[in-house]
This record gives C-alpha cells, structure tokens and sequence, in this order.
C-alpha cells in the first residue's frame, strides 16, 4: 500500500521560490490592507468629530474658528488704548499707533491782488 504523502514528489527550488514570491506577496497585501483600514477609520472619526462639533456649537462657529475670520480675530485680540491731544482724545485700536509729527506746507501766497479770493461767501 502506497501513501498519497510519500507518493508525492518533493517541491523543487523553483517552485520553493514561486511559494515565497507568493508569500510576500500576501503579507505586502495585509498589510496594505491594514493601511487602508487605519486611515479610513482616522478619516471617518475626524469627519465624525467636525459634525457633532457642528451640530453642538454651529457651523459658521466651527468655520470660523478653523478657518479663521477676521472680524473675530480683531474681537478676540488685545486692543491698546491710546490718548491724543489736550483735551485728550482716546482711540482703542487693535495695532499700536504712531505718533508722527506732520510738515504743514507753507500757505500759499497770492501772486496779484486780482486773484480769485480761496473762500467765497454766498449772499
């Protein structure tokens, strides 16, 4: 009697090599599997997140805070307040202000007495 197993001829090196390419081959496909799997379940969990944070605090909220809009970033930046002249005039600005001295140009003179007068007065 004859044992299917013994009966069987040994693998050759070729076919030994076919085998292990084979092999490879399923472990580079799990685990770019398992890859896929891993950044489609971080994908879903942060679309999850944005709309429970959507639906708990507002869209325009939650854009506005990712995004950023720039009437929020003046409210909730720090303001400095300034004072100018006497009596003192006081400006609150979101950026610092200057002060600069500005170079009046001289009056102008007039070249003859028969110039139009820079005023007119209606009667």
């Amino acid at each position: 009697m004859v044992k299917t197993h013994d009966a069987l001829p040994e693998p050759t090196e070729e076919e030994l090599m076919q085998q292990a390419e084979y092999l490879e081959e399923l472990s580079r496909r799990k685990q770019k599997r398992k890859l896929v799997i891993g950044l489609s379940t971080l994908a879903g969990i942060i679309v999850l997140g944005v709309v429970i944070a959507g639906f708990k605090y507002g869209f325009t909220y939650l854009k506005d805070s990712v995004i950023g809009h720039p009437t929020k970033e003046l409210l909730e930046g720090e303001w400095i307040s300034s004072s100018y002249g006497f009596p003192p005039i006081i400006l609150e600005t979101p950026k610092v202000l200057v002060r600069q001295e500005v170079k009046l140009p001289p009056k102008p003179r007039p070249t003859s007495r028969t110039s139009k007068p820079l005023v007119t007065i209606a009667q």
